[in-house]
């Protein structure tokens, strides 16, 4: 993320988001310096950074079956991971 992106991020961002933010972090572990030059920086890319996820792709394979069982379809997906989801809705964060 770069700096004037993210400052630009920053100087929108209300005070009682900032509090979010870090309560969010605090709670779910991570990592922020609370005493760098820069916390407000910090914490946005810190938090930011936790939903950067790597592995977050699965392969679902989907079949179907037609009443009478004369007819089947099947094909994969790719999606994200349920999982992952599940870890944004807990943030309470709309996607």
């Amino acid at each position: 993320m770069s700096s004037s992106f993210s400052d630009e991020i920053l100087s929108g961002l209300s005070e009682e988001t900032i509090k979010a933010l870090r309560e969010f972090a605090l709670q779910s572990g991570v990592a922020i310096d609370l005493k760098a030059s820069d916390a407000k920086q910090d914490l946005l890319q810190s938090v930011s950074k936790h939903f950067q996820v790597q592995d977050r792709d699965q392969i679902f394979p989907i079949e179907y079956t037609s009443k009478d069982q004369q007819r089947k379809v099947s094909f994969t997906v790719k999606g994200i991971k349920k999982e992952l989801g599940q870890t944004l809705q807990s943030t309470g964060l709309t996607m």
